[in-house]
């Protein structure tokens, strides 16, 4: 059949005229042959509005069940086709439109690759099981496929959680991560001891059980030096005690090779104040001044934290906060500030100082953005 109605609602030029019968714009001139024509071998459908040659009308035919135009001599295949249902080998019955979606998704006869195992089987009927629908959930989109009882029985095999080591089934490893996740986000950061030479935790670490809280948030080797059993009113004792240990540190050094205390004779820090030489009184009195400020022992101090600039007497501990510093902290990507330095920290001390476990450690254990 031909479809010879016009495709514009607008006429193509001044001398044209719409024809009533097949609505295709003719110029003026031949409208009344057109229309002697037209009108002898045309017919407009009064329903779609096709027009077609009168010959082909009676073959014209609209589906009462759909949208479909077809040619009569199709109907009763039509019909079959889509308005009949449609026997599936698991035996629902269901109608053409539906087959895809339910070969797809719901069928027990199709055949599925199993999220578990990863062997191509027979999917089954979907699980009854409430929890299965929520294991069956994916992250990155809202799709939910629930989980087959094939898939559901496979996954209720174990493995061991690489984290806490416990049993988990394999269906929930997923959500079980999640909890690592969230747990792993939001615990507290280890607390470091407020000497920075020093790698020493107050609180996050193995051994941090053996500190004693103290005025000056440092650790029980750190404070050894400054500890009184006297009442010291307004911390005036404690302070001479700092300001003679650090005027000792500038003028005579702690005679450790392996130093890098910024504010030590002896350190190896290439930023140390005293370039490698011993300061006169004067000269450290000044530096003194700075250091005492970035305590809280001294009233108007404005550092929020107490900070110290001590050395300490173990090498391990001195070049555990040095490695951590300057060689684990640039490849963590996770806190910042003195936060981070202390998760390194924590790091090498839970892999015994080797670097290359410590920054994987960070990586499985430590909060990330």
């Amino acid at each position: 059949m031909e479809n010879v109605g016009s495709k514009s609602d607008e006429a193509p030029g001044v001398d044209y005229e719409r024809c009533g019968n097949c609505r295709q714009w003719i110029p003026t001139r031949t409208l009344n042959m057109h229309k002697a024509f037209c009108e002898r071998n045309n017919k407009a459908c009064l329903i779609c509005g096709l027009v077609m040659k009168k010959e082909d009308f009676p073959n014209h035919w609209h589906c009462g069940l759909c949208s479909t135009i077809t040619n009569l001599e199709n109907k009763t295949k039509h019909l079959q086709m889509v308005h009949s249902p449609i026997s599936c080998t698991c035996g629902e019955e269901l109608f053409l439109e539906s087959v895809p979606d339910h070969r797809k998704k719901i069928c027990p006869d199709r055949l599925i690759i199993c999220r578990f195992c990863h062997l191509l089987v027979k999917a089954g009927p979907i699980s009854r099981e409430v929890r299965d629908i929520y294991y069956g959930s994916d992250d990155k989109s809202s799709t939910v496929i629930p989980l087959t009882e094939h898939e559901s029985e496979c996954g209720a095999r174990t493995i061991q959680c690489t984290n806490c080591k416990q049993q988990v089934q394999l269906k929930m490893v997923k959500f079980h991560m999640n909890v690592h996740k969230i747990q792993r986000r939001n615990q507290k950061p280890p607390v470091l001891c407020s000497n920075k030479n020093c790698s020493k935790l107050l609180s996050g670490g193995r051994a941090s059980g053996n500190n004693t809280e103290n005025v000056m948030e440092l650790c029980s080797s750190c404070y050894t030096p400054f500890w009184s059993s006297r009442y010291d009113q307004r911390n005036q004792k404690l302070i001479g005690k700092v300001a003679e240990k650090y005027q000792n540190q500038m003028t005579n050094g702690c005679e450790k090779d392996w130093c890098f205390n910024k504010y030590c004779a002896s350190s190896l820090n290439p930023n140390s104040v005293c370039h490698n030489t011993k300061l006169s009184p004067t000269d450290s009195a000044v530096h003194l001044i700075t250091l005492l400020h970035l305590s809280k022992l001294v009233p108007g101090g404005s550092n929020p934290k107490p900070e110290y600039n001590l050395c300490v007497v173990d090498r391990v501990n001195a070049n555990r906060r040095v490695v951590a510093e300057t060689m684990l902290a640039p490849t963590y990507q996770g806190e910042i500030g003195i936060n981070k330095i202390a998760w390194c920290v924590k790091a090498l001390e839970e892999c015994a100082d080797d670097l290359e476990r410590s920054s994987a450690w960070l990586n499985s254990f430590a909060p990330t953005p």
